[in-house]
């Protein structure tokens, strides 16, 4: 990522830095909690599964009368419902009220003075996943804020882009294939085509390439 940034930056003449949002709100958290995985731990569990569970009321209860039975639904969409059940109303509430109070502090703490401010993440480890595993209800309720969770939060856009990408051998084919490695730009609320003209005026100044191939590599022709 540091090259990626390196050269779109001196492409558009701007500049960049690295933060910790972790260490900021440490400093200057508008709350007492100073811990920021503990001050949205629950997010996930008390905010998504939530959701998830009951945004889905309607059409089980129908389901249910039409057919006289439960719908049928994945491991994984059992797992989060069981979990999303025994969340309460307060508990969801509560957890709303603690992203806006983050959203509130990102937006002024790093976009307030210039709307032009972009924050470029890691998206998720760049590693294989094989299609013949199937993760099941395995995955963790990761506790705390995630790379995926700020756009939603903020409101903001989000736009990944394929900057580069590493490779690894393949327990399939048994040869070196390639992974993309992908950077995620998220603007400030309402910069939606600023945040997509910026980033494609950015790649083309800096010499990187805007359209990607089918296949095995991202970059480069087979």
């Amino acid at each position: 990522m540091d090259e990626f940034l390196h050269d779109i930056s001196s492409a558009t003449s701007s500049d960049y830095k690295k933060v910790s949002i972790k260490e900021d709100w440490r400093q200057f958290a508008p709350v007492e909690e100073k811990d920021l995985t503990q001050y949205l731990s629950k997010v996930t569990g008390h905010g998504w599964f939530y959701s998830a569970y009951n945004s889905f009321t309607d059409f089980r209860n129908s389901y249910q009368k039409e057919h006289k039975h439960p719908p049928f639904v994945t491991e994984v969409v059992r797992w989060y419902w069981d979990l999303g059940k025994c969340v309460t109303d307060a508990q969801y509430n509560e957890i709303m009220r603690r992203l806006d109070v983050f959203r509130t502090w990102f937006i002024e703490f790093y976009m307030s003075t210039d709307s032009e401010t972009i924050v470029a993440l890691h998206l998720d480890k760049v590693q294989p996943k094989y299609r013949d595993q199937y993760p099941g209800n395995t995955n963790p309720e990761i506790p705390g804020l995630r790379s995926t969770h700020l756009a939603p939060i903020l409101g903001g856009p989000e736009l990944a882009i394929p900057i580069s990408e590493i490779s690894y051998e393949s327990r399939i084919t048994g040869k070196l294939e390639k992974l993309p490695l992908v950077v995620s730009l998220l603007g400030a609320p309402g910069t939606d085509l600023d945040l997509l003209q910026w980033s494609q005026t950015s790649l083309e100044k800096s010499g990187r390439p805007t359209k990607v191939f089918t296949g095995r590599s991202a970059f480069y022709k087979e």
